[in-house]
């Protein structure tokens, strides 16, 4: 279903908060429509219906909807627009808290702190060594990658972002598996459409991105994090680690990461529409 006007731009508005277009559509139908079962949300969002119960579930997980109880059948309700708000803005106010906490645990760490005996972790402290090792971590990885990619380090060009791609792509090409995900703009559609032939690719759309993923192999992974914010945010304080002990957990908060943002299908569609 094509929306216009106010309908339009709040999706595009809830888009830009957190939810993936068909979650933004079922909401703005539950909220002005309600109560609806999944067959009714269908036909009166554009949702096809097998995406439907998907997104109710996690409206439902999020506490954005809610089931209501009838005898047969299933409806749903919208939690009203001044609830929803402020769970988001909460939502928002405790990633920054979190991630602020992060980065003054992080400047505190000592070399004695993070250092082991087998010296398998290290802080990394500037641009250019961060992409040395994301060069490294992408260049000596034979069987998979999991990237959580900010733009690159806040600060890189068009051609490097396409020179990354490009590695990715020819990585990928030979057998490596890769699951990624980046804010995708509309300069990378090219790329992506040729990505996600092989690899599982997410769009970021959470906001700004938190901070930087890469993992090699489940066996070395580099955590970058924003150490400036003016004149432009730069992602240039980072944690490399060696041990696999370690990398496993950071690979799954990587991945459940990736699995609650925006298939890059879904952003390529989007873009595509927008032209």
């Amino acid at each position: 279903m094509p929306l216009h006007g106010t309908a339009s731009d709040i999706v595009k508005k809830l888009v830009e908060l957190g939810f993936t277009t068909y979650e933004a559509k079922v909401y703005l139908v539950l909220s002005t429509e309600g109560p609806l079962n999944p067959t009714e949300i269908a036909d009166k969002s554009g949702v096809p219906r097998p995406n439907v119960y998907r997104v109710l579930e996690k409206l439902e997980a999020e506490g954005y909807a809610r089931r209501e109880a009838v005898p047969r059948g299933a409806r749903y309700l919208a939690v009203s627009p001044e609830e929803v708000i402020l769970k988001i803005e909460q939502h928002i106010k405790n990633k920054a808290a979190a991630v602020q906490e992060l980065k003054d645990l992080i400047k505190e760490l000592k070399p004695a702190e993070i250092v082991s005996a087998s010296e398998t972790m290290w802080l990394v402290n500037g641009v250019e060594e961060i992409k040395i090792l994301v060069q490294k971590s992408i260049l000596k990885s034979e069987n998979e990658l999991i990237i959580l990619s900010p733009p690159l380090f806040g600060q890189e060009t068009l051609e490097e972002k396409k020179n990354f791609l490009e590695q990715l792509l020819k990585k990928v090409a030979a057998g490596v598996e890769l699951i990624i995900g980046w804010p995708i703009s509309k300069d990378d559609i090219s790329l992506v459409q040729e990505l996600v032939k092989k690899a599982t690719v997410y769009h970021w759309s959470l906001g700004e991105v938190p901070m930087g993923i890469y993992c090699s192999d489940g066996k070395e992974c580099l955590i970058t994090f924003i150490g400036k914010w003016a004149p432009l945010i730069t992602y240039d304080l980072g944690l490399w680690i060696r041990n696999p002990i370690y990398v496993k957990p950071i690979e799954y908060l990587a991945s459940k990461l990736l699995t609650i943002t925006k298939p890059a299908e879904e952003r390529i569609r989007e873009l595509m529409e927008a032209r």
